[in-house]
């Protein structure tokens, strides 16, 4: 049980160094920003990047789950190559018309996010093209999970990170870009990570097709993708709602509160990376029962002392990061911590439905709490 739990905790602090590092610098550079960024930027950089997390959750259509899933149900060499194969070329073919139809529409789709106004139409366009591109990129890192890499996904995701803060800095404050300059960044470091990742790609890339094997990962995949969809609701369709009643100025307010709220998230993100490897290689021991319920219990304690510190530090930590003007976003630090938790302990207790295939419940609860 030891060595179990410190297998795990290795991934959790390999995936989860390098992002939290630069996340860590992103929080302390927020004052900055607020400088060359106004209340009605941020407004809409919220609504983008909430457009840009459904956007992912359907480029992907659960299929980033299904090859965590069946990857290593896999042969090595010719099935394993034609599992990613397939998925790669129906990526590339429905993923590839979305993006056109986006493009086409995007000038009538920003008129309708942005009051009226088409002042962010660029960086729409660019967060399309970076979410069709990055929707390709889970294959290598998958890779890198499934094979016990995790030193090389986190230098890979550090380098890109760090990449982002140094480019958003030149691109919003030396350029004066704006919210154009945060997706001019997340573009252009797109195209130089996907040369790097190729090393992972290549022995998996081959012109072949297999129907069945499509029809494998679908139907793993598709009862996630609602699901998925319901699960960023939660997060995204409250902030999409609140700014058709609201200004993007208070939005914007909003926003900074959210992402103060978010320091749970650090310990969520790198956890869920290490943890879907763990179970799926743990799952096969005869003791993965009791491995997994104490691993369990222990990742839930953390959430807990991370979510009562966020609220205890919530009123300190506003007054501290940013301007007065953005005091009202007191009251929502604590509210998205307390919703962060219980996201953890959602993805700590669903995973029998994946390694049971029984993903078609997935959307059952989700759904509906969603719609409430």
């Amino acid at each position: 049980m030891r060595a179990q739990l410190k297998h795990l905790t290795t991934g959790v602090v390999v995936y989860g160094v390098g992002d939290v590092a630069v996340q860590a610098i992103n929080f302390l550079l927020l004052p900055l920003y607020l400088r060359y960024l106004s209340p009605h930027d941020y407004g809409a950089l919220l609504i983008l990047t909430s457009v840009e997390a459904l956007l992912k959750l359907v480029n992907r259509w659960g299929l980033d789950g299904a090859f965590m899933r069946y990857f290593l149900d896999r042969d090595e060499g010719a099935p394993r190559a034609t599992f990613a194969s397939t998925i790669m070329a129906f990526l590339a073919v429905v993923d590839g018309v979305l993006l056109v139809v986006g493009l086409a529409g995007s000038s009538w789709l920003a008129e309708r996010l942005f009051d009226g106004s088409t002042a962010y139409v660029t960086a729409l366009r660019l967060m399309l093209l970076n979410s069709f591109l990055l929707a390709f990129t889970f294959l290598p890192f998958h890779v890198m999970r499934l094979g016990n890499q995790p030193r090389a996904y986190s230098a890979l995701t550090f380098a890109r990170s760090a990449g982002q803060v140094v480019l958003r800095l030149i691109f919003i404050i030396h350029f004066g870009l704006g919210v154009t300059g945060v997706y001019v960044t997340d573009l252009l470091l797109t195209l130089l990570l996907l040369p790097f990742l190729w090393r992972w790609v290549r022995p998996l890339a081959r012109l072949s097709f297999s129907l069945s094997e499509l029809k494998v990962a679908l139907r793993f995949a598709l009862p996630r993708l609602p699901s998925g969809l319901a699960q960023q609701g939660f997060d995204a369709g409250n902030k999409l709602l609140f700014s058709r009643f609201a200004p993007l100025g208070t939005l914007g307010v909003y926003n900074n509160g959210f992402t103060l709220g978010t320091a749970v998230k650090f310990f969520i993100a790198a956890f869920e990376t290490a943890w879907a490897p763990f179970y799926y290689q743990t799952v096969r021991r005869p003791d993965a029962p009791r491995t997994l319920a104490k691993m369990t219990t222990y990742s839930a304690a953390v959430l807990v002392l991370l979510c009562a510190g966020t609220a205890a530090i919530a009123r300190d930590l506003v007054q501290l990061m940013l301007t007065p003007q953005y005091q009202a976003a007191i009251p929502i630090v604590p509210i998205i911590a307390v919703g962060l938790a219980f996201q953890g302990l959602y993805l700590l207790t669903s995973i029998g439905l994946n390694v049971t295939s029984r993903t078609e419940f997935y959307p059952v609860t989700t759904i509906v709490a969603a719609t409430v």
